[in-house]
């Protein structure tokens, strides 16, 4: 449990970054600029997106606690992880140069804190292997599960204040309410299973599915980078949280891969599925919803074939 305490301080004072007093009041609904305002939105877009696969982590780590899934293992948990956010790490300096009430700051900082936690806890329970005893792993997993209840917690909170804080603007777009995601948080952060089946199988909600899985069907050459080098492939199609490849065999489900395209951009990722020369990758982190596989307005992602 100390250390436990120790990884989650070390959190702490990375994330809870000191809001800086310029001597005035905290900015009004009115006076807030409109670069704050995108930043701010920016970053609930990104942990709104994040929120279903915290309720999915979140539903494997109490199946797992509480023995309720047999078939369920650690590999499920990675699986499904939410992304780095960064876009939070990119906008998070205009927010606090924006004099914003220490109420949305703090709550985004705790967000990000306890996410942050929550992967690395995560991450080393996985990596350390087999318990030496069941005890033990009956207290991993009783930590973890706290872990991603707390992560579960804090979305909402930062969710609820920072749509109240855009909704509050005068002549700002309001912000679209995800009721859908706000309940499986809410039903994961009281201890529930939203996301796991009467038979003890994980399940994303169709709506999630179509949501965070919409494809944008392309042809772009691009490169995997393997240990005996460049492997050239063509990307069929991308969403915000995967890429189909082709024209490539012997990926095995699991692998941890680099794609490059010819920009010099390169994903991480891990394959998911793989059949004949067609493979599915899952990027680690989240692709922008304006990136060029997208088609977003930016110079095209790799050569069109």
């Amino acid at each position: 449990m100390a250390v436990d305490q120790q990884l989650f301080a070390r959190e702490l004072k990375q994330w809870m970054v000191p809001v800086e007093s310029k001597g005035g009041r905290p900015a009004t609904a009115d006076t807030i600029s409109a670069d704050a305002l995108a930043a701010v939105r920016a970053i609930l877009i990104e942990i709104e997106e994040a929120s279903v696969y915290i309720a999915i982590t979140a539903s494997i780590a109490s199946a797992l606690h509480k023995g309720r899934a047999p078939a369920l293992t650690f590999k499920h948990l990675t699986g499904y992880l939410p992304s780095s956010p960064d876009v939070y790490r990119r906008h998070i300096e205009t927010a606090l140069g924006a004099a914003l009430s220490p109420h949305v700051i703090l709550s985004l900082q705790a967000y990000h804190a306890r996410l942050s936690y929550a992967l690395r806890l995560t991450h080393a329970i996985v990596d350390a292997g087999p318990a030496p005893s069941q005890t033990i792993r009956t207290a991993e997993f009783e930590t973890l599960e706290e872990s991603w209840r707390h992560v579960c917690g804090t979305a909402l909170a930062a969710i609820s204040v920072t749509r109240e804080l855009l909704a509050s603007v005068r002549y700002s777009r309001p912000p679209v309410n995800n009721e859908h995601a706000e309940a499986l948080l809410r039903s994961a952060k009281a201890g529930g299973q939203p996301c796991i089946t009467g038979e003890g199988q994980m399940r994303m909600p169709p709506w999630a599915e179509s949501r965070l899985h919409a494809r944008k069907v392309t042809r772009v050459e691009a490169f995997v980078l393997l240990e005996e080098g460049a492997t050239p492939v063509v990307i069929d199609n991308a969403s915000r949280t995967g890429i189909g490849l082709s024209c490539i065999s012997g990926l095995p489900p699991g692998m941890a891969l680099t794609i490059a395209l010819d920009t010099g951009t390169r994903l991480q990722g891990k394959v998911m599925w793989a059949r004949g020369e067609r493979a599915g990758v899952r990027l680690d982190v989240m692709l922008s919803a304006d990136h060029p596989l997208l088609g977003g307005a930016h110079n095209n992602p790799g050569r069109s074939r």
